[in-house]
């Protein structure tokens, strides 16, 4: 299993990208996000300007605010205990923590 670079969870059953920054199409059973779809999907991101790597960073960070904001719905319930969600959602103080410690925040 492989961890996705948007939420940290380790539920990706390929890599994310290759080494040329072509995404798996994999979808997150978590977060959601889709490599190779949402990291290009971002009209706000210059893509002209940034390289690949600059620009899929960016569009990860994105992706990962807007999902916080939503209070973290869960794309693939199934893959989680039921007291870890409330709602669809996994519970806010837990996902803070969990950022905190991948570095993702």
């Amino acid at each position: 299993m492989y961890q996705c670079l948007v939420c940290g969870f380790p539920f990706l059953k390929e890599e994310p990208y290759d080494e040329g920054y072509t995404g798996s199409f994999e979808i997150c059973g978590c977060c959601g996000f889709q490599y190779g779809y949402d990291d290009y999907d971002r009209p706000e991101i210059d893509y002209e300007v940034l390289s690949e790597e600059e620009a899929i960073k960016l569009s990860h960070k994105m992706y990962r605010d807007e999902w916080r904001q939503q209070k973290f719905p869960v794309f693939d319930p199934s893959l989680f205990n039921k007291q870890d969600l409330l709602n669809g959602c996994l519970l806010e103080l837990h996902m803070n923590q969990h950022f905190k410690n991948r570095g993702l925040l």
